[in-house]
């Protein structure tokens, strides 16, 4: 179980309550700073028999970069897991028949070859290359994220759709330069593959970028299938992607798990 909430001081008043969400970075629906209290004693709840708690952490924001983090400084928010233990654990039985991963972020770190679209689009106007930490934060959100970094522009601004297939030519002409499995991946599809399960990917990404992508990289060679974000009328968190996945897995949706 995973919990995570507002400190009880001033501090976190003032920073989380007046700042965050008077300007509305939150939204107003956070328990009020009378209803939260400290790490210890949130912890001091779930020690429970065969329970155990890791150390507390914290989630920090910068509204100028929109970029989170997470930190040791509890003095405004804390987050922290527990766990029951693993104690006689048996490993997952036949029950499970498939394995669907996300792409971007999961199986693959995209994030290079995303920045370099983008940012080539600056230097192309005789604007200086930004650094490529500036994209990484944004990389989930696609065009949108890049754009806004590389020209702080949003999808309701003239000329955006310009800017948007411009990027995409770009990224088609990038996107295997730089992007690579994350380590432990590749060793992880081998070993389900040696199980006997077959495994697949479910991505938003569209199929335009996801099939090129997917062949080109020796990686998704054994996947059974791969579902993209125009796959299907709907993209996820719509559920239908997942029951497309299943339908060609040939397994029942109620008897799958999806790892992100």
């Amino acid at each position: 179980m995973f919990f995570s909430t507002l400190n009880r001081n001033p501090k976190s008043f003032l920073f989380a309550i007046v700042g965050a969400e008077k300007c509305s970075i939150f939204c107003r629906a956070n328990p009020r700073i009378r209803k939260d209290g400290a790490p210890e004693r949130a912890r001091g709840h779930c020690r429970l028999p065969d329970w155990t708690c890791r150390a507390p952490a914290a989630s920090q924001y910068n509204p100028l970069t929109r970029h989170y983090w997470l930190s040791s400084d509890t003095s405004v928010n804390y987050l922290f897991a527990t766990r029951k233990a693993a104690v006689g654990a048996k490993p997952c039985s036949g029950d499970v028949h498939a394995v669907l991963f996300d792409l971007d972020g999961t199986l693959i770190d995209s994030a290079p070859d995303l920045g370099a679209a983008a940012d080539k689009m600056r230097t192309d106007r005789g604007l200086p290359s930004l650094p490529p930490a500036q994209y990484r934060p944004m990389a989930g959100a696609g065009a949108r994220g890049m754009l806004g970094v590389a020209f702080k522009v949003t999808p309701d601004d003239p000329g955006y759709d310009a800017l948007r297939e411009e990027f995409f030519v770009n990224y088609e002409n990038c996107m295997t330069q730089r992007t690579y499995a994350f380590e432990g991946v590749s060793d992880l599809l081998q070993a389900l593959v040696l199980k006997g399960l077959p495994w697949g990917v479910v991505t938003n990404k569209a199929s335009r970028f996801t099939d090129p992508l997917t062949r080109a990289m020796p990686l998704f060679a054994s996947a059974a299938t791969v579902i993209s974000g125009d796959t299907t009328p709907h993209a996820k968190p719509h559920p239908e992607p997942l029951f497309e996945a299943a339908r060609r897995l040939g397994v029942s949706p109620g008897v799958f798990i999806r790892g992100g």
